[in-house]
């Protein structure tokens, strides 16, 4: 099983794709020198969130 891409009905889930051969990454990234400088962290865009989806997908036990 080869997981390639993760989507979702609601508009404000942004689909991931990952790597179809090998390691995937999951990372958070600044794009613009404007965001180095504003202090923003690495916080909030979805990495935890995307690896408990991921545990869900897959079959875990539910988390109260």
């Amino acid at each position: 099983m080869r997981l390639i891409s993760l989507t979702a009905n609601q508009p404000s889930f942004k689909s991931v794709s990952f790597n179809q051969q090998g390691l995937s990454l999951i990372i958070g990234i600044r794009t613009t020198p404007e965001e180095r400088t504003n202090n923003l962290s690495y916080n909030g865009v979805g990495k935890s969130l995307l690896v408990e989806i991921i545990h869900f997908c897959l079959g875990s036990s539910s988390n109260t």
